[in-house]
């Protein structure tokens, strides 16, 4: 019926309303004016919206940088409001650490993309799980681990506010990897996890 050519690589994507929600990663912008002389230049995460209200003529209505290289993402709905939460690692150049960055945004049908809250987590994610009221984020630290597969972090974030702001709170270390989101669940506020080796030495499941 219609198409819209974008660069970078997609990673998911999410429809409210007359709107499409793309997330890509590897995507390479450039931004200044006619005077200047060298442009600012980005490459990395990149949420992109696309007016599709005229499905033969689809167009690019805005774009916001996520940093890093995005891993996963989830959309909410709730009191007429939906908020985007995504999930990516991103590299610290000043402390040379793999770090995992939370990036929340509230969306619309009118296509309104706006910037809600930014958390930063140590270590590179691994997985997500959300509920209706929590974002699990489990991410590996291979520096303060020493390579092997022992203690993954996993913090519970609050996602209750329909307008996308998030509320960090605790954290806790589990014995081993945690591999996908369905390793994770929270059920009357109690925190379940299973972790166990990724592909080194004898295989545990805790």
């Amino acid at each position: 019926v219609g198409r819209v050519q974008v660069s970078g690589t997609p990673v998911e994507m999410y429809q409210v309303g007359n709107r499409v929600f793309m997330l890509l990663n590897n995507w390479h912008g450039y931004y200044g004016s006619r005077t200047d002389v060298m442009p600012a230049a980005y490459q990395g995460g990149l949420v992109m919206v696309v007016d599709i209200s005229n499905p033969a003529l689809p167009k690019v209505t805005g774009r916001a940088q996520v940093p890093g290289w995005i891993q996963s993402s989830r959309l909410t709905r709730g009191n007429n409001q939906e908020a985007l939460f995504v999930v990516a690692s991103d590299y610290n150049q000043t402390t040379s650490q793999q770090e995992t960055v939370v990036k929340s945004f509230s969306v619309s049908s009118l296509g309104k993309l706006a910037p809600a809250s930014q958390i930063g987590l140590g270590g590179y994610v691994t997985a997500i799980q959300a509920t209706p009221d929590h974002l699990l984020v489990a991410r590996h630290n291979w520096n303060r681990n020493n390579n092997t597969n022992n203690g993954s972090d996993v913090s519970v974030i609050d996602i209750t506010n329909p307008n996308g702001t998030m509320i960090e709170g605790a954290s806790v270390q589990v014995k081993g990897y945690v591999s996908n989101k369905f390793n994770m669940d929270v059920h009357e506020n109690v925190l379940r996890v299973v972790s166990g080796n990724s592909w080194r030495g004898t295989r545990n499941t805790n």
